[in-house]
């Protein structure tokens, strides 16, 4: 926060506060010759403490990835906004399109196919990311019937989840399917923070 101090002709004194990228300019003295209240500079330190309350506001941004981990969940859990950094990019043999899932024969990687020719060059970013075949739903899906389909809690989510494979399974792009997966996991542990993409921001970050 900072307080920019100016008098203006007729000796009324000003507070410009900058704060979270928003101006507020209050009137601090009504006259430059005439003492300040005790009643005014309770009143001012309400105001500003009121502003503190509506502009301090908690954001994150970080790139999407396919079902994270629980750390990615406790970070969106502990701002008011967490924001998908779209605009980076897209790297292979990274998080963005695959995880690991544990199976008799020990971990084993599932990815969502990405056509990413050329990105190296062409500095393909994620928000471009497409999803280069669509039948990587149906596999994940049925690979994870197969090997936590026994597991405690299955049974609870195993409608939500099928659901969002098969939902998913329609989509182009890689940062709306990491998008929909985070969003559902967000409602099953009751965390409210808006999501938004950096592409879609109106402010410069």
């Amino acid at each position: 926060m900072l307080h920019l101090w100016k008098t203006s002709e007729r000796g009324v004194r000003y507070a410009t506060v900058f704060m979270c990228g928003t101006t507020q300019q209050t009137m601090l003295i009504h006259s430059a010759f005439s003492p300040i209240s005790e009643c005014f500079r309770e009143t001012f330190r309400f105001s500003m403490k009121t502003m503190l309350q509506v502009f301090m506001k908690k954001i994150a941004i970080l790139q999407s990835n396919y079902i994270p981990w629980k750390g990615y969940f406790d970070m969106i859990a502990a701002v008011d906004e967490f924001i998908f950094y779209d605009e980076m990019q897209y790297t292979t043999h990274d998080w963005r399109n695959r995880n690991k899932i544990k199976t008799q024969k020990g971990l084993t990687w599932i990815s969502i196919p990405v056509n990413s020719k050329g990105h190296l060059t062409n500095k393909l970013r994620i928000v471009d990311a497409e999803i280069s075949n669509s039948t990587w739903a149906n596999t994940h899906w049925s690979l994870l019937k197969q090997v936590y389909g026994k597991t405690p809690g299955f049974k609870l989510y195993k409608d939500l989840f099928g659901a969002l494979y098969e939902e998913c399974a329609t989509e182009t792009y890689l940062c709306n399917v990491n998008y929909k997966f985070i969003r559902a996991i967000n409602d099953i542990l009751g965390i409210k923070t808006k999501l938004s993409f950096s592409h879609n921001s109106t402010s410069k970050l």
